[in-house]
């Protein structure tokens, strides 16, 4: 019998990764060296095969005609942006917002990576965003492994936990990696980029 094929679609170009997964074996997203990977685990064994994933797209690229319409024109931008962010601010200290032809610079002090990361996914999930630069946005380094993944058609936490986790019941952790991001774990929308912690929940 021919065996299932365990796929991702990869960003930056339009390839497939593909391996086959025998019978009674797991396919596990994990940090793999500096790649994230999908490791082909059989039940109490190590994982024998691992091969190249990436997720939808980086931290820093997003949709630019999603999102939430928060400014009218470019010369608000940047207030209204600020504005956004400061709003349910993640943990950033001297927030500054800079915006010009769809690009957002992010400066300041974040308490944790993950507030850095959550201030990137709030300027960036607004509409007439497409990418988000904060290299003057201090940070403490990332210790654990996250992946960013962009809500598709058809996505529900709890799916993306079964997914992600193996456990549909698990969506609880998605929702809170990203309070600031989701306001409702109900209403999230196609082209939205999400945090998914990695490590043991």
């Amino acid at each position: 019998m021919k065996a299932p094929a365990a796929r991702k679609r990869a960003a930056d170009r339009n390839e497939l990764y593909q391996t086959p997964v025998a019978d009674g074996c797991q396919v596990m997203p994990e940090l793999y060296g500096n790649d994230f990977v999908l490791a082909l685990r059989s039940r109490n064994h190590p994982p024998f095969a691992r091969i190249r994933w990436e997720t939808v797209m980086g931290l820093f690229d997003f949709v630019k005609d999603v999102g939430k319409k928060v400014f009218g024109n470019e010369a608000e931008a940047s207030d209204k942006i600020k504005e956004e962010i400061e709003k349910d601010n993640p943990g950033v200290k001297d927030l500054q917002v800079g915006y010009d032809n769809g690009v957002v610079s992010l400066s300041g002090d974040a308490a944790s990576p993950e507030a850095m990361e959550k201030a990137v996914l709030m300027a960036g999930n607004i509409e007439g965003v497409g990418e988000v630069k904060a290299d003057a946005l201090n940070a403490p380094p990332q210790t654990e492994a996250v992946a960013y993944h962009v809500i598709e058609k058809g996505d529900t936490l709890w799916a993306l936990a079964k997914r992600f986790y193996g456990d549909g019941n698990a969506y609880p952790r998605i929702f809170e990696a990203n309070r600031e991001v989701i306001k409702d774990p109900d209403l999230i929308f196609v082209g939205q980029k999400i945090r998914i912690p990695k490590g043991e929940g």
